[in-house]
């Protein structure tokens, strides 16, 4: 799992270096999450947590990982700001902790009962107008 954090973590700096437009590098994250939510690994992860919710070291695992996750997240919505193209409605934590509680139910669901079946798409496109309201796009 650990891979998988490092790899995440190099796809999410690929895409700041990637666009000129942080918008742009969301958007290509949403896209990546339409196509890729719901493999198996992403089963096995989430089977690994639940079934070892008890256990203190698991949950200090899950924790790190996902404050790993907010502060890569947390970097591309501030480089946002920074670049003058968002203007945050809400402060940036808040905005990705929904970010990633949204995407990860996203993904669980999508992994359970299937694309289709959850409209992971409309959803998709509903958390991309969420994000362009609350980052303050025009």
């Amino acid at each position: 799992m650990e891979e998988s954090n490092i790899e995440f973590e190099n796809f999410v700096n690929s895409l700041i270096k990637k666009h000129a437009s942080m918008w742009d590098a969301v958007q290509d994250y949403l896209d990546a999450l339409t196509h890729e939510a719901g493999t198996p690994f992403s089963i096995a992860v989430y089977e690994y947590f639940v079934t070892g919710w008890r256990n203190e070291e698991r949950k200090e695992y899950l924790k790190n990982r996902y404050l790993k996750g907010q502060t890569i997240f947390s970097r591309l919505f501030k480089e946002g700001v920074r670049r003058g193209e968002f203007n945050p409605q809400q402060p940036i934590e808040a905005i990705t902790r929904f970010f990633i509680n949204t995407t990860d139910g996203i993904a669980l669901e999508s992994a359970l009962l299937g694309h289709k079946t959850i409209g992971a798409a409309s959803q998709i496109n509903s958390l991309s107008l969420y994000l362009r309201a609350v980052l303050g796009i025009q």
